[in-house]
């Protein structure tokens, strides 16, 4: 079946209406997302995370909004690191590692002043390549191995990281949790000093 030429402009007209529709929908769930941290409104926060999930590009929004914030009201830090728990891929959806950065260090408060703490990190060998280190690591090396092994058996394989992060760099070190504590250690990877490659896990075949 052939569409006609006016049919064809039917049908492009309404994909860019509905990519404008979308684009706009991402800005607003952002700037509502960053005015509830603002106020404090815990179930706004909520209200707004369900809207900005509705959306493609809705945390890239919100996260470069609270970035520009001094700071939030405790109760908005606790609903957060409900999200960040929950969402464990929430940088990828981010898309903006100094966004996403900024909006740590206003989302997460953390009281470490102390020596830098060891920390292990399993992650893809593409990341150790280009240095560009993520946000969560472990005090727990058997639980950073287990997301090392995760990247071996995908292409490119993985790799055992370690460093000391210093106390500029940590962002929020999460409480034991019993069955779900991973020793996660937050950071801001901007922050980090010389990262050691531990090992090298490569791709099982």
């Amino acid at each position: 079946m052939t569409l006609r030429v006016e049919d064809a402009g039917d049908v492009e007209r309404e994909f860019r209406a509905a990519i404008l529709t979308e684009r706009r929908n991402a800005i607003v769930a952002g700037k509502t997302f960053a005015a509830a941290c603002i106020s404090g409104d815990v179930a706004g926060f909520c209200a707004a995370v369900d809207q900005i999930n509705e959306t493609v590009d809705g945390w890239r929004h919100a996260a470069i909004g609270v970035s520009r914030l001094h700071g939030v009201a405790p109760g908005i830090r606790e609903a957060f690191l409900s999200v960040w728990i929950e969402s464990k891929m929430l940088p990828l959806m981010v898309g903006d590692r100094k966004a996403m950065a900024g909006a740590l260090r206003v989302l997460m408060l953390s009281a470490h002043q102390g020596e830098p703490i060891h920390l292990y990190r399993g992650a893809s060998a593409r990341e150790r390549r280009s240095a560009t280190y993520g946000f969560s690591w472990s005090t727990d090396l058997a639980t950073a191995r287990t997301f090392g092994e995760h990247w071996q058996r995908s292409v490119g394989g993985g790799v055992l990281l370690e460093t000391f992060a210093p106390a500029r760099a940590v962002l929020l070190v999460r409480e034991i949790e019993g069955y779900y504590d991973e020793g996660e250690v937050v950071v801001d990877p901007y922050q980090l000093g010389p990262v050691k490659l531990v090992e090298r896990l490569p791709p099982i075949r």
